[in-house]
């Protein structure tokens, strides 16, 4: 479909880690903010406990920042397909199969049966969106944020 497509790969996102003082903070501030912390807690333990990172990614929050704040995020606009990956070895198509989504300026030619589209590629983000994003997710139930400190 011809929609604007806006993509934060995994790299770009890994750049914003919500960590355990992230969601003490949140739940000092009572309300949703408190409620978000702690059902986040299970998915924080499991990626210290079992994948062994000090924090979690938090996509979902970073796609709703993006529309908040895009000049946060360094994007362009480039070419994407899904398709072969023509690049790839035997042994990459075995494992992962023959399509996958491309994104890049080397997009320009799709082959038959493939449809290339015009995205924006976002590689990265800019480390101050984290502090950004605390000022929403810590809110107290009258949606005022945290005071400033002194």
């Amino acid at each position: 479909m011809p929609l604007p497509t806006t993509l934060v790969p995994h790299d770009a996102a890994r750049r914003i880690s919500m960590v355990g003082t992230d969601l003490d903070r949140m739940a000092d501030r009572g309300a949703a903010s408190a409620w978000v912390s702690d059902r986040a807690r299970a998915w924080l333990s499991h990626r210290n406990d079992d994948v062994g990172l000090p924090g979690f990614y938090p996509f979902d929050a970073l796609a709703a920042a993006y529309v908040a704040w895009p000049d946060l995020f360094d994007c362009a606009e480039t070419n994407a397909r899904i398709g072969r990956d023509r690049a790839q070895d035997w042994l990459y198509r075995q494992i992962f199969g023959e399509s996958a989504l491309l994104a890049g300026p080397d997009q320009d030619e799709a082959a038959p049966g493939e449809t290339r589209s015009r995205i924006v590629y976002c590689a990265d983000v800019d480390p101050a969106l984290h502090a950004r994003m605390m000022l929403l997710l810590a809110r107290d139930s009258a949606g005022q944020a945290e005071p400033a400190e002194p």
